[in-house]
């Protein structure tokens, strides 16, 4: 049995009406009535309810117009309510409901069973909803604050590590024939540090970013250009790697910084994590009828299976960063990217033998 103090407001006009549904559930509910929409809303200026049970057609309004103004009304807002009536067909029944009735019954079948069942279930819901409404904004609030706290706490952590590379570099500079050797190394440990927190700010702020950046600006974008821009910002570390850029390659919609910041962690990886073997590296196409799909293949140490999942996750390094150096955002970065984009990142890998990246990108 349902307890006592649930309390619901009925508003009809009908008393033989009104006296069938205490009938048939006054036993589990504290019910109040009202005749007409003007009492009903005295009432909830002055009461609590759990629920409204509403008569399609009243003297003073029709059940939709109730429920647009408690929609409006303060303390009402978040009411369930359940219509009731005794004549009407479908598109009562859809208006009710578009109009936010949890529920719309037929005087002409009601019994306890449906009625009980229909305010029980609009309780649930109403509070489900509310309860989703707060956690969603405890979420956005939560987000907020927290991409607050990476952009105050990258910019302020900038500043000293700024002056940490600039002294540590004087000093290997100006007296490293003063050191013996472990002072030398520990030396070019101290600058090797603060290069690798350096960039890990600057990759977790790019990362932030793209969450923050919901209006980012999309366009027609040569990849062709792109490529060639890779090349050039990459011209130290693929200075002794062999790299083949299919041509041309395609015009895809997006956004030309991000997609170059792709492609740019995809190369850099490639020469990066190199075998015995000189370092090849092949970019190509695949035309599908939606979309794009661009390989980056290398000939590098590959990547096991059981691990390829791992790849793409925040900070999901395989190796330490004393033999590859990284922060290990690179490659959750391209995911978020390609996302961003509405496309796919996966890999390929043998161990050993290569690695081939491929991103979908919609036509």
């Amino acid at each position: 049995m349902n307890p006592p103090n649930v309390r619901i407001l009925l508003i009809d006009d009908d008393r033989v009406d009104r006296r069938a549904v205490r009938r048939l559930i006054g036993e589990r509910y504290d019910i109040t009535e009202a005749e007409n929409a003007r009492t009903a809303f005295e009432l909830l200026s002055r009461e609590a309810f759990d629920c409204v049970l509403l008569d399609y057609r009243l003297p003073d309004a029709t059940g939709v117009e109730v429920l647009d103004q408690l929609a409006t009304s303060n303390g009402a807002s978040s009411l369930p309510v359940v219509m009731l009536t005794g004549s009407g067909g479908e598109q009562i029944a859809v208006n009710a409901m578009k109009s936010g009735a949890a529920d719309y019954l037929s005087k002409d079948t009601l019994d306890a069973y449906l009625l009980e069942h229909a305010i029980e279930y609009a309780i649930y819901r109403k509070t489900t909803e509310d309860q989703l409404a707060r956690y969603t904004t405890d979420l956005e609030r939560a987000n907020s604050e927290m991409k607050q706290f990476v952009h105050t706490v990258s910019h302020d952590l900038k500043e000293p590590l700024w002056s940490i590379r600039l002294f540590a570099r004087r000093l290997r500079e100006k007296y490293r024939s003063h050191l013996d050797a472990e002072g030398s190394t520990q030396l070019d440990f101290i600058v090797d540090s603060a290069e690798t927190m350096s960039q890990l700010i600057t990759d977790l702020l790019a990362y932030a970013r793209l969450d923050d950046d919901s209006t980012l600006p999309t366009g027609k974008v040569d990849l062709s250009v792109v490529f060639e821009r890779v090349q050039r910002n990459l011209t130290g570390v693929l200075e002794d790697v062999d790299l083949d850029v299919e041509e041309p390659l395609p015009i895809v919609p997006g956004n030309e910084s991000l997609l170059m910041l792709l492609f740019q962690n995809l190369v850099s990886n490639g020469a990066k994590f190199r075998g015995e073997r000189r370092p090849h590296l092949e970019v190509t196409t695949e035309e599908e009828e939606k979309s794009w799909v661009i390989h980056v293949r290398d000939n590098g140490i590959g990547i096991p299976k059981e691990a390829q999942y791992k790849i793409f996750q925040l900070f999901g390094r395989l190796h330490s960063s004393d033999i590859y150096p990284g922060t290990g955002l690179g490659l959750s970065l391209c995911k978020k990217i390609v996302n961003r984009h509405k496309g796919e990142i996966w890999v390929e890998s043998v161990p050993g033998a290569g690695s081939t990246f491929s991103v979908r990108l919609p036509r």
